[in-house]
């Protein structure tokens, strides 16, 4: 879990801070988010310029533009049940659902409409997936895993 957290931190922050998109930052940081009663706290979360915590900083109050779950055994349900849900709900624009155990990953987007997350991406293996929320950045799924 934590190999994988930390691939994908250094894949989206490195591509983050070189744009100067805005900042990316790992667990533990809790966000508050509209209308949810308890504060949820993302493997990963980015947030645009503009749209960011202030240095120092324990938590956010609002909307960030991109979280990312790394899935285990035991918060498997809770990342794609409730906390895909509170994400939805909440407006987050894109949520990543990353799984060490299948060495897949989808992406979620918030279709703007239906206010519904539709699979935006998935891949495996062998595959390359695009960001929305990150335009440009393109990300080869088996980079996310430890060799086997």
């Amino acid at each position: 879990h934590q190999y994988v957290v930390g691939q994908a931190f250094l894949n989206v922050g490195t591509f983050v801070v070189r744009r100067r998109l805005g900042v990316v930052l790992p667990a533990p940081f809790d966000i508050l988010l509209p209308g949810i009663a308890s504060p949820v706290e993302p493997d990963i979360v980015f947030f645009r310029s503009g749209n960011q915590p202030q240095p120092g900083d324990k938590s956010f109050e609002g909307i960030p533009d991109l979280v990312i779950e790394v899935l285990s055994p035991k918060t498997r349900h809770i990342d794609l049940g409730a906390k895909l849900a509170a994400y939805q709900e909440a407006g987050i624009p894109e949520y990543w659902a990353i799984d060490p155990q299948l060495r897949t990953m989808v992406i979620y987007g918030l279709d703007r409409a239906s206010r519904k997350y539709i699979e935006w991406a998935q891949g495996g293996v062998g595959d390359r997936v695009i960001s929305k929320a990150l335009p440009g950045f393109e990300l080869v799924v088996e980079d996310l895993f430890p060799a086997r």
